[in-house]
């Protein structure tokens, strides 16, 4: 859930109204301001205070993402074709048409860059079989066109957006990968040989994630693997990366976190109840667990460097952390501040 890089000021700024809600999460989030799903409704929190509907119209959205800054976003439904929706984009209390080349079927699925994004498309054949295509657009140009096959494409980005990983599954079942880097005012889209489940990208660091290990390239080149024993989320730090692997077995859920460098040696790990957010970011070696109404913030070793009670959900930002507190209040912080 990390997104934009930024510094930030070492004043705290007044608590935000969000929406009080125990199942309440934050779907977004950075500098200007968050995104927070509540059990009814979905809400933009700016940080100066003012709040707006994310969907007056209650539209079956299920992805909310910002567009260049929180919380003006887009959100997304189904690619399911009986709820076949036009993107949408926030302005203030308005929902618009996207001002992206899409027509209607198409489904943003995820914006990464300034103007770029990707969304599905289906289309059907004179056979009347139902074909879909992976659309990699940049300010509004189509870049490429990737034949998909069964499912809604998973996409993780880097915290700046300017590279993607889009995970799918071919029409035999069998799990790919492509690349997006959009860096450099370039476009680059790679298929990935291998079959990967999930991943995660910063700069020149990627890691893969398949069924029985993680692969480790930096610059492209395989560097290390670390062995996989159950599916893995994973997220990228300064100096080390985490598989986390959530589960629920009667009705009990845990997280587990295990945490390597980049040569692929185990440096910690942990596993505690409830299904956790885990939040990294590359330009800090901390890790964030927001779990069981605790945020705790983790060092490069293992140790809890700080820890904060009365919290459903949090972003870490890079040197600061958006909080979402157990009564609705958003607030922005600085991890120094938390240290402290």
């Amino acid at each position: 859930m990390s997104l934009v890089v930024s510094a930030c000021s070492d004043s705290h700024p007044r608590p935000v109204t969000a929406v009080p809600s125990p199942t309440a999460a934050i779907a977004d989030s950075d500098q200007f301001g968050a995104i927070v799903e509540g059990a009814r409704e979905v809400y933009g929190i700016g940080r100066g205070g003012e709040r707006t509907s994310q969907n007056p119209e209650n539209l079956p959205f299920r992805r909310y993402r910002c567009k260049v800054r929180c919380p003006a976003s887009v959100a997304s439904g189904s690619v399911d074709p009986i709820q076949v929706l036009v993107p949408l984009l926030q302005v203030g209390d308005r929902l618009i048409s996207a001002p992206y080349n899409t027509r209607a079927g198409d489904i943003v699925i995820d914006l990464f860059g300034k103007g770029s994004f990707t969304a599905v498309r289906q289309v059907r054949s004179s056979a009347g079989s139902q074909h879909q295509f992976l659309i990699v657009s940049v300010n509004g140009r189509v870049r490429s066109r990737l034949e998909l096959g069964v499912g809604t494409p998973q996409i993780v980005t880097s915290a700046d957006r300017s590279q993607a990983l889009v995970f799918t599954t071919d029409m035999n079942g069998r799990a790919g990968a492509f690349l997006v880097d959009v860096r450099r005012h370039r476009t680059h889209v790679q298929q990935l040989p291998g079959e990967w489940q999930s991943g995660c990208i910063e700069g020149d660091s990627t890691v893969l994630v398949g069924v029985e290990s993680a692969t480790v390239y930096r610059d492209g080149i395989e560097v290390a693997q670390a062995a996989v024993s159950e599916p893995a989320g994973c997220e990228i730090s300064s100096r080390s990366f985490s598989l986390v692997t959530l589960k629920t077995e009667n009705e009990a859920s845990t997280t587990a976190i295990r945490t390597f460098d980049f040569t692929g040696e185990i440096l910690w790990e942990s596993q505690f109840h409830g299904l956790a957010n885990v939040s990294t970011h590359p330009r800090s070696d901390l890790l964030l667990t927001a779990v069981g109404g605790k945020l705790r913030l983790w060092n490069h070793d293992g140790e809890v460097e700080a820890s904060m009670d009365g919290v459903v959900d949090a972003d870490l930002l890079g040197r600061e952390v958006v909080i979402l507190l157990e009564k609705g209040d958003v607030l922005w912080r600085p991890t120094t501040a938390l240290l402290r």
